[in-house]
């Protein structure tokens, strides 16, 4: 949780030095291009892996499955595509990672390890109906 104050700070300007840095080399309509078109492939995957992922969790539901793996693999899509809308190239490559359904499951097996440790530490509190 500490990591993301400095990382707040700190991604933007790599991503203004590393645009800047690409503009100097290639030229800045190049750049341009290039991050509209990352973003604009990048979200025309995105949509339809999120077609694919409503798909599976509607038929999930239809068999009476609790869809928690699923509903965890539309959050790391969707927030794929946040970062493919947001301007930069390191961002661009995090989203389009995301995008990727083998580096998709590892993030999602990440983030359960990691929620169960700040379950288990108390950090995170998950209520319950009784």
């Amino acid at each position: 949780m500490m990591l993301i104050v400095p990382a707040l700070a700190l991604v933007p300007v790599a991503e203004l030095a590393l645009l800047i840095e690409i503009g100097r080399r290639v030229g800045v309509w190049w750049t341009v291009t290039l991050v509209l078109l990352t973003g604009a492939v990048g979200l025309t995957i995105a949509r339809l892996q999120g077609f694919s992922i409503l798909r599976r969790l509607s038929s999930e539901l239809s068999q009476g499955l609790i869809p928690g793996d699923t509903i965890l693999e539309g959050v790391l899509l969707l927030a794929g595509a946040l970062l493919l809308i947001t301007p930069g190239v390191l961002t661009d490559l995090a989203g389009l990672l995301l995008l990727v359904p083998p580096v998709r499951a590892l993030a999602r097996e990440w983030f359960k390890v990691r929620l169960r440790r700040w379950m288990s530490s108390g950090s995170v509190w998950v209520f319950r109906r009784r």
